[in-house]
Order: structure tokens, then sequence, then C-alpha cells
């Protein structure tokens, strides 16, 4: 039992250590607004990647070809009225 209260202690106090520790050491480095981060503009890929595959599928739903009767017949699908 007192192996494990042993143990058990020094791993809370490294944790407070570690914790302060970095709060005092670290440097903090305010960004300028104009300034671009990594996580931003992965952000803005992203979004602009799904913007173009529903702008694909979308186009592609639009001119969705009917067979009818043996004959290819090219039908534009209202955007509006499908959802």
């Amino acid at each position: 039992m007192p192996y494990n209260v042993i143990i058990l202690s020094s791993t809370v106090i490294a944790l407070a250590f570690g914790s302060v520790f970095n709060l005092v050491v670290r440097r903090f480095v305010g960004l300028e607004p104009g300034d671009a981060v990594l996580g931003n503009r992965l952000r803005g890929l992203v979004l602009r990647l799904i913007q173009f595959i529903g702008a694909q599928i979308a186009k592609r739903r639009a001119a969705a070809t009917v067979v009818t009767n043996g004959t290819e017949k090219k039908e534009t699908i209202d955007s509006s009225t499908h959802q």
C-alpha cells in the first residue's frame, strides 16, 4: 500500500510541475489579423474540395440521361424541386 501511495503522489506532483513549467517557459506570440495559420489553410482547402465535389455531383444530376423506348434522351432536372 505505501508503494502505491508514493507512486500516485509522485505522478500527481510530476503532472502539476509539468503544467506549471510549460506555462512559465513557453513564449506566447500573438498573430496579426492577416497571418494565415496552417489549420485555417487546410480547412479552406477541404471546404473548397467539398464544394467542388458537390458542384460536380449537381452537374451530373442535372445532365442525367434517361433511356426510354431504346432511345437515349437528355433530361434536365430542376434542382429546386429535387433535393
